[in-house]
């Protein structure tokens, strides 16, 4: 509705504050929603928090390997907080958060540290699945989890 109206869906600052929140609150609703706004998906882990596997593959070479300076974008970073040498971790993160499964298989493909936690709710990617109820991408990352 607000974007109806003439808001701006990469926020007032245009640096993708209202995806970052949507997609750090697991309001999957709302990701969606600013999707069909035509919010920027600029970096890895707000593509795969929106589930766009285009613009995930996007971020990485013609090998297969994550661009060597991956970047956020024009995006804000929450709190600073996100350690850019993690950033196929966090997106993995988002993606079983958000029960984006399509991209959750392709970045479980590039061998992330699955017992990363991501520093604003110390959640894991097993972890995030199991707390949105995404049984499928539990059942994807669960037998991949170190023992």
């Amino acid at each position: 509705m607000l974007c109806a109206a003439g808001a701006n869906a990469n926020g007032r600052d245009d640096d993708g504050a209202p995806l970052w929140a949507a997609s750090t609150f697991g309001y999957t609703a709302a990701v969606d929603a600013l999707v069909r706004c035509g919010v920027r998906l600029d970096n890895l882990v707000l593509a795969a928090a929106a589930g766009d596997l285009a613009a995930v593959c996007a971020n990485f070479d013609g090998a297969g390997r994550l661009e060597p300076i991956p970047t956020w974008g024009r995006a804000r970073i929450p709190g600073g907080k996100l350690d850019v040498n993690h950033v196929l971790e966090y997106a993995l993160i988002q993606a079983a958060l958000h029960g984006r499964r399509a991209v959750v298989e392709f970045l479980l493909a590039k061998n992330p540290d699955l017992t990363l936690r991501e520093p604003n709710w110390n959640a894991t990617a097993l972890g995030a699945a199991r707390w949105a109820n995404h049984g499928d991408v539990v059942a994807l990352i669960e037998p991949l989890m170190p023992q």
